[in-house]
């Protein structure tokens, strides 16, 4: 998957950084949120954190770790592609794993900016057929039970994906092919709220749960 330009569609972005440490047990921030700012969508491994978020024409990626029962992070925001902000912040998971409660502030600061909360988004079955304006183009995805194939095209380059639902996140296999080339990764995607956003991130090797490429996102076409 090569380096392109971030998806522009009125979201933000929110990049992380904190230090290590032990994780509670049973403590999992995987999953999409409603929250402060719009719809969040974090992916745990172990004790490291990442994630996108989106509201009023800004788009998002975060990266944090957990220490004991608490996500600290570090967070930068794009408006149209150019850096608008940036700082830290934490969660604190509550209410049994289906909400967070947190603070966020600018620069070095994690709490002068105000509180930052979520509760989690509650899905029967996601369905992601359909087809989708992405960040690499379009993408047209076929939903059989729990089984997902899709196609995009972006340029001059044909890529094809497949995966698994597991709870509300689609997790995925890509390859793109480019004359004689091919290349592949790993992703994931998950829904917005109302279904109509596609909230990602993808990975340039066959790793699940390293999505160093960055975020992939998207809206439904109707």
């Amino acid at each position: 998957m090569p380096m392109t330009k971030p998806f522009r569609n009125a979201i933000a972005c929110v990049l992380v950084f904190a230090g290590t440490a032990m994780a509670t047990e049973g403590t999992n921030f995987s999953g999409a949120w409603s929250s402060s700012f719009g719809t969040l969508v974090l992916d745990q491994k172990g004790i490291s954190v990442i994630g996108i978020y989106a509201y009023s024409g800004v788009t998002g990626t975060i990266s944090g770790n957990l220490r004991n029962d608490t996500l600290f992070f570090g967070w930068t925001e794009y408006i149209l592609g150019q850096a608008s902000g940036a700082g830290r912040g934490f969660f604190v998971l509550e209410e049994e794993g289906q909400a967070f409660s947190g603070q966020w502030g600018y620069g070095e600061s994690s709490g002068d900016g105000g509180s930052w909360e979520g509760t989690r988004i509650k899905k029967s079955y996601p369905d992601f057929t359909g087809s989708w304006n992405t960040t690499f183009g379009q993408l047209v995805l076929e939903q059989m039970g729990k089984s997902v194939k899709g196609e995009y095209f972006y340029a001059d380059v044909q890529g094809t994906l497949s995966g698994k639902v597991e709870n509300d996140t689609l997790y995925f296999g890509w390859m793109e092919t480019r004359g004689s080339e091919s290349i592949k990764g790993q992703g994931f995607f998950l829904l917005g709220t109302q279904a109509c956003v596609l909230m990602g991130m993808w990975g340039q090797d066959n790793k699940k749960g390293d999505w160093g490429g960055g975020e992939w996102v998207g809206t439904r076409v109707e």
